[in-house]
């Protein structure tokens, strides 16, 4: 939480800086802001930003971050559906195709940590497995499936090992 803190203070003050120096301030009237606009940049900064953030950030330390990155596909379209919903605003086929920009580029970018994960694997291992099943004869099939299932277990062996030894590394740090 204390990394956190320091992220949003540093934030805040690198943007009054940038700014102060560009003369938002000076041109900035106080009594032109009405008192319901006062009450939904506050509900911003704690909900939206102290909340949402910090949760976000102690998700990462308990979740793995394939998981955690998930809100990146359903606030935008949460985001869309309630402007759509609860306001006059007409969502267009431009929104509609900048939306799906976004949630591509959120896969391309989590693209490494997807195609490393376990159900990928799965799913590549059980497609090889049917391709061995359809290229062997018949009387071979149970032996390529006891093969096959001896590897998913090394494999499994390998992976707890990694395991142990990341959180002996996390553990000593």
């Amino acid at each position: 939480m204390v990394k956190t803190a320091w992220q949003m203070l540093t934030a805040g003050v690198a943007f009054t800086l940038v700014a102060l120096f560009n003369g938002e301030y000076s041109r900035f009237d106080y009594k032109a802001v009405h008192l319901a606009d006062w009450g939904a940049l506050l509900y911003l900064v704690t909900m939206g930003s102290i909340l949402a953030f910090s949760s976000y950030i102690w998700l990462l330390q308990v979740r793995p971050a394939t998981e955690v990155s998930t809100y990146a596909y359903v606030n935008p379209i949460v985001a869309l559906l309630l402007v759509h919903f609860f306001t006059d605003h007409e969502v267009t086929m431009l929104q509609i195709m900048g939306l799906c920009v976004v949630l591509v580029s959120v896969l391309l970018m989590n693209w490494n940590l997807y195609k490393d994960s376990r159900t990928i694997r799965a799913i590549r291992y059980r497609k090889k497995l049917k391709r061995l099943k359809h290229m062997a004869p018949k009387s071979s099939v149970p032996r390529i499936v006891e093969v096959a299932e001896f590897q998913r277990k090394e494999l499994s062996k390998a992976e707890k090992k990694k395991l142990k030894e990341k959180e002996k590394q996390q553990s000593q740090e």
